[in-house]
């Protein structure tokens, strides 16, 4: 016997005898779509058309989480819903808009609290799914202000500040870099704002700060002028404490560190079959770059003291496949595939400051749950600590988009020599979105006084013709106007930096 439709809707049926006396019956049933089902029967109870209603499924919740992003504000981020066709989504109870994105930008929100609700929408066409329940979630936007590093001298720094809103007042000032908390930050500039009426500003701006010594550590503090409990946005500075002559050349290197050592180059190893795993670490350059940054602090800690820096959580006594036991630490914390030097940072120093699970790269967990120490803070930094120590990470187009090459030689050779004074730099470039640590520069000197770098010291960790193990690779360096630095790598491509991560040193921070 043939299978009775799933659903009978819309058809036809007859019923005929097919030898009267046996009283045998064929139940004929023909649908729209053509096609014809038959039956032998002998005995008829009852006969109807009954439609079966399909199943109809909600569609999974998205899970809402706000994160804050230097260049463009907050986002709202969720996971991807399997079966949703779009997202809709609202605003402090707006109508409703939609979006085929797994997040949102919400750079537009004035300071104070807001809401936003988010639900998992089908397909019209999938008549098994249905909306998802609304995920609602309440959060704070705080006046904004982006400060850049416009020059720094030898007595001054000029800096740019740019609000999130034009009509609100905020004061802008320059103090020593060991006025630690947010609150001795406040009072002190408001302070100096009460016997220095330039202080306080509107809009965009840009202030040069006069009066300050050679060689000494700052910090620029701006923050909103008339609130009780301001947000405080911060960038930390040294003023140059070299006397720069034209046509003078020379090279920077982190403290402890020269052409010939002090520096520390991680790289892959391949195929990796330790610590229960097995496979490639091909991906990890981020982790590698970093690993190496974080073993200079370590040993910029021991050289500036005479002490190892007592760890939370103690590192193996021996690295079993890398230049240092951090980067072991590393390759089983995270997952081996694409990174952010960020997370790696903030998970050594401090432990995350969300949960683990919450971070994801490519859809999939960056942190590997099984691992024993997987929620980090090896080194048991307060926040206060870490944001001595380790600066944001620095987007190339922000820094350097409105200027001309002449500009861009001057200003971008200014900071990486900043920075290099202070620590080594890790360095994201465009060819495969790769990741190297920057360890020094060579310069000489243009007519104006400005030291112009024409040479940069890496290590590469990819295992690549060319690439020199426990070792700096050396470039060549060109200037790109809208672009800023641009190097040549091993195999002699023209890369794009585009974005760079500075560290300070505990010798140079403290």
């Amino acid at each position: 016997m043939k299978p009775l439709l799933s659903r009978l809707v819309t058809v036809s049926a007859l019923l005929f005898p097919v030898v009267v006396a046996a009283e045998t019956y064929v139940l004929v049933i023909s649908t729209k779509e053509g096609q014809k089902y038959e039956i032998e029967t002998q005995t008829i109870d009852k006969m109807e058309i009954v439609e079966r209603a399909p199943v109809i499924t909600a569609l999974a919740t998205p899970v809402v989480r706000i994160v804050s992003n230097s260049a463009d504000g907050l986002t709202a981020l969720w996971e991807r819903v399997e079966g949703a066709a779009h997202y809709a989504y609202s605003i402090d109870g707006a109508d409703e808009a939609t979006t085929a994105d797994v997040s949102i930008n919400l750079r537009s929100l004035g300071p104070g609290k807001h809401s936003l609700a988010v639900a998992a929408v089908p397909s019209v066409e999938d008549k098994t799914l249905k909306r998802s329940e609304t995920s609602t979630i309440d959060f704070d936007v705080a006046f904004k202000i982006t400060i850049k590093q416009v020059s720094v001298g030898r007595e001054d720094a000029e800096f740019s500040f740019t609000p999130g809103y034009d009509n609100i007042e905020y004061l802008a000032a320059v103090i020593p870099s060991s006025i630690g908390t947010d609150v001795e930050r406040i009072a002190k500039v408001r302070t100096l704002a009460a016997a220095d009426g330039s202080l306080r500003h509107t809009g965009s701006t840009t202030v040069k700060f006069g009066n300050l010594t050679s060689g000494e550590n700052y910090q620029v503090v701006a923050f909103e002028a008339d609130s009780n409990a301001p947000t405080v946005y911060t960038e930390r500075f040294m003023t140059m404490s070299d006397s720069y002559k034209p046509g003078a050349s020379g090279t920077i290197f982190p403290p402890g560190v020269d052409q010939n050592g002090g520096f520390i180059d991680v790289d892959k190893v391949g195929s990796l079959t330790k610590y229960g795993y097995s496979g490639s670490d091909d991906e990890l350059c981020w982790a590698c770059s970093t690993a190496g940054m974080i073993q200079w602090w370590l040993n910029d800690y021991k050289r500036a003291t005479g002490e190892e820096y007592r760890l939370r959580i103690a590192l193996p006594e021996k690295s079993q496949c890398y230049s240092t036991p951090v980067m072991d630490v590393l390759a089983q914390a995270f997952y081996h595939d694409a990174g952010n030097p960020t997370y790696v940072m903030q998970w050594f120093f401090t432990g995350m400051p969300q949960k683990i699970s919450s971070y994801t790269v490519n859809n999939h967990p960056a942190f590997n749950a099984d691992y024993e120490h997987v929620n980090g803070n090896f080194a048991n930094f307060t926040k206060a600590d870490y944001d001595k120590y380790i600066s944001k990470e620095q987007n190339s187009y922000y820094l350097y988009k409105d200027m001309t090459e002449s500009e861009v030689k001057v200003r971008a050779s200014a900071d990486i020599i900043g920075w290099l004074k202070a620590g080594p730099v890790y360095l994201s470039i465009n060819r495969g979105n790769h990741a190297i640590t920057l360890w020094g520069v060579k310069y000489t000197v243009d007519i104006n006084s400005n030291p112009i770098i024409t040479q940069v010291y890496f290590a590469e960790n990819d295992l690549l013709g060319g690439n020199i193990q426990n070792g700096l690779n050396t470039s060549s360096v060109s200037w790109v106007a809208g672009d800023g630095p641009h190097m040549f790598s091993t195999n002699g491509a023209n890369v794009e930096i585009n974005s760079f991560m500075p560290m300070k040193g505990y010798s140079t921070a403290k």
